[in-house]
């Protein structure tokens, strides 16, 4: 889709991103932990709340509450026990059924 400013690349189709390298945010090597996350894409802000809030609940750190990170996305982040950092989002426009939501839908239900 588009190139990123830390040199690495967003793709997608049909406007939404499914797969993204980038730089890790410090700009230092990255490693397990420093510049690696993992992403899930929800339906409703309801289901990045919960998502969220359970992960903690099972031992996960806070890394973001759940909010409004830029216009039309809603994101949380936290880390898992191997200290991999996740993203949740939920994007406010309407969803296209393109391949990478296929490919959600297959892998998680």
């Amino acid at each position: 889709m588009f190139e990123h400013p830390s040199g690495g690349r967003v793709y997608g189709q049909g406007g939404h991103h499914c797969f993204v390298v980038l730089g890790a945010y410090d700009g230092k090597p990255a490693t397990v932990g420093n510049g690696s996350m993992f992403g899930f894409r929800f339906d409703t802000r309801e289901e990045v709340d919960a998502f969220h809030a359970r992960a903690l609940v099972l031992g996960g750190s806070d890394e973001g509450v759940p909010g409004e990170r830029a216009p039309n996305f809603y994101m949380s982040y936290f880390r898992d026990l191997g200290s991999a950092r996740i993203t949740l989002g939920f994007e406010e426009r309407p969803l296209a059924l393109s391949r990478c939501r296929l490919l959600r839908m297959t892998a998680i239900g």
